[in-house]
């Protein structure tokens, strides 16, 4: 088993959050999704005190007049929309989430050997399907962030691992899956911020997992875990992936940008890698196999496309083989699927959703609505372009602990009369607004790398050994929703019990357990076409990750993709090729009744 900074750190995205509404929020950590890269500091934007000026000084800043503006809702949404209890949502959220730790073997040429990398964060089953002849046997397919799986790759046949562009060149391969939950049930009422670890253990308890491998990074005891060996669920499978999924078309218009960004960071490796070759000092920078990684990295040849931080595992759980907690959690995962299922269903009125196309999810972004570039859309017209609640919730990492505790956002003094610094950026002291009276998410609070400046692109080099584009679509910057590395790849609810993206990104000023600061999710789509600001010739073309029917420009989504796995049916233990079953029930999910 390897021992290198990459064993069960949990995956947090290191990328920037800068934009006009959250300043300094580069996450400070490089969490180690590569292999032997002793994790660094990475500088943030800006000191934490803001510089002071004259008494005279003019204030260029925004208004509190026109922040708040920017933190209500119009008059229609409270008439219109019913809000849900946030305990139940957390409730909801808790039943379909685990702390995940995908396992990859990685080679090690120098010892002619394969080394077990092991990481962590959240994942949450978006959907799930049952075999129609065997109850037993379940396919839940656990979304996360393509970060916590940087690893995890080469799961599918090769042939089709190079056509989605899922291929990882330096031929890693499985090596371990488990997943986890707290021993205690939570109450699901507002904490304080800022709770001590003996206060989270007597709360929620211990973190319990199981695994399918019996290596020791699945089964050391580590911060009070509890381990335990399971033949319930294999590895499981990428069964979709949010890179390359756009056409020629609309990657084409960033080429040019795309090649210079490319060459800037090759010559960047290749100066850190000359500079770590020539170190006389006797401390290593890099490992001998990570220079070696590195090498291979700068080679490639192939196409660069972008990626955006959303991923979906196909684990197949047999619960004739699975202990009752297990079966537990498995049930409660699929239950808390159909109970949102029903409630978006027998709901009459729900913003930025058109239930003919839905599927369960919104199909209006908020980006979308702000800039009135979907009125051709039913759901535009009363849509909305911010959210007064959004809730988060997944198992941070405690590094001094050395364990995961169950934590939600929105602490209590979210719902107060405090007036947070971080909540309240370039307003003057005196202008700041309580707590309770911002919205998670207020209006133009986005960041996104194509259409501020794709001057800008950067090169994300932490996903399968290959160069992506730094990344496609909008992330949503939400105040009062600092969760700490390990809960990257947590659902992101709204207030109306919508699933509205998945959270990527936090601040790099919080430590572990202050969730009083910013943190980003992505969205999970984007209805209208969108002009780049610094270049309006260019367009965002718009997506849908679960769907992509009506998109144009994008090529494969969720749905796309278990047609193109499963084009006669779902497979399952034993089936053979003439043994499928082709039948319309065996092609039904959750969020697909009428099959995919």
């Amino acid at each position: 088993t390897d021992t290198r900074p990459t064993d069960n750190n949990p995956s947090r995205d290191e990328s920037s959050l800068n934009n006009n509404n959250l300043e300094d929020a580069n996450p400070s950590t490089e969490t180690g999704n590569n292999p032997g890269l002793t994790p660094s500091i990475t500088p943030g934007g800006g000191g934490g005190v803001p510089p002071t000026f004259p008494g005279n000084f003019p204030f260029f800043g925004p208004t509190r007049e026109s922040f708040l503006k920017k933190n209500e809702y119009p008059a229609y949404a409270n008439d219109k929309y019913k809000v849900v209890d946030r305990k139940t949502i957390f409730k909801e959220i808790y039943d379909r989430t685990f702390s995940i730790k995908p396992g990859a073997l990685i080679k090690d040429e120098e010892e002619n050997k394969e080394l077990l990398v092991v990481d962590q964060g959240t994942g949450w089953v978006l959907d799930y399907a049952k075999n129609p002849k065997n109850n037993n046997q379940l396919k839940l397919f656990i979304a996360t962030n393509l970060h916590v799986i940087g690893n995890y790759a080469n799961t599918n046949d090769d042939s089709l691992d190079k056509m989605l562009s899922y291929k990882d060149p330096t031929g890693v391969r499985p090596g371990g899956f488990a997943i986890g939950k707290s021993s205690k049930t939570p109450s699901f009422e507002d904490e304080r911020n800022n709770l001590p670890s003996k206060e989270l253990s007597e709360k929620y308890g211990h973190m319990v997992y199981y695994a399918n491998s019996n290596e020791s990074d699945y089964s050391n005891s580590t911060g009070g875990l509890v381990n335990h060996k399971t033949e319930a669920f294999s590895n499981p499978k990428i069964v979709f992936a949010a890179v390359d999924y756009l056409d020629d078309h609309a990657l084409n218009q960033y080429k040019s940008k795309i090649d210079e960004s490319w060459s800037r960071t090759k010559e960047d490796i290749r100066q850190k890698i000359a500079a770590a070759k020539s170190n006389s000092s006797g401390s290593a920078l890099y490992a001998p196999e990570e220079i070696k990684r590195l090498e291979k990295f700068i080679s490639y040849e192939g196409n660069i496309s972008f990626y955006t931080d959303f991923g979906i595992l196909e684990l197949n759980v047999d619960l004739s083989k699975a202990d009752t907690t297990l079966q537990g959690w498995i049930n409660n995962a699929t239950g808390a699927v159909d109970s949102y299922v029903k409630r978006i269903k027998e709901t009459p009125n729900i913003p930025n959703y058109d239930s003919t196309k839905g599927n369960y999810f919104p199909t209006l972004d908020y980006m979308s609505k702000h800039l009135g570039l979907a009125k051709n859309r039913p759901e535009n017209e009363f849509g909305l372009d911010n959210a007064r609640n959004i809730y988060i919730a997944g198992y941070p990492y405690n590094s001094n602990a050395k364990t995961s505790y169950w934590m939600q956002n929105n602490p209590i003094e979210r719902y107060g009369d405090e007036k947070s610094q971080d909540a309240n950026p370039r307003l003057r002291r005196e202008d700041w607004i309580a707590n309770k009276d911002l919205f998670n998410v207020e209006k133009e609070s986005f960041n996104t790398k194509t259409y501020w400046d794709i001057n800008n692109l950067s090169i994300y080099t932490k996903l399968w050994n290959r160069p992506f584009i730094d990344r496609y679509g909008f992330d949503y910057s939400t105040r009062f929703s600092s969760l700490y590395f390990g809960a990257s790849g947590s659902v992101a609810y709204n207030e109306f019990g919508q699933i509205v993206g998945i959270y990527d990104s936090v601040s790099s000023r919080v430590n572990f357990g202050d969730n009083l600061s910013n943190g980003a999710f992505a969205s999970l789509v984007q209805a209208a076409d969108i002009p780049t600001l610094s270049d309006p010739t260019i367009i965002n073309y718009g997506y849908n990750l679960i769907d992509k029917n009506g998109y144009e420009h994008q090529k494969t989504s969720y749905r796309s993709n278990l047609k193109l796995f499963y084009p006669n049916g779902f497979t399952w233990p034993n089936s053979t090729t003439n043994s499928i079953d082709s039948s319309p029930e065996n092609k039904k999910t959750a969020i697909f009744p009428n099959g995919y």
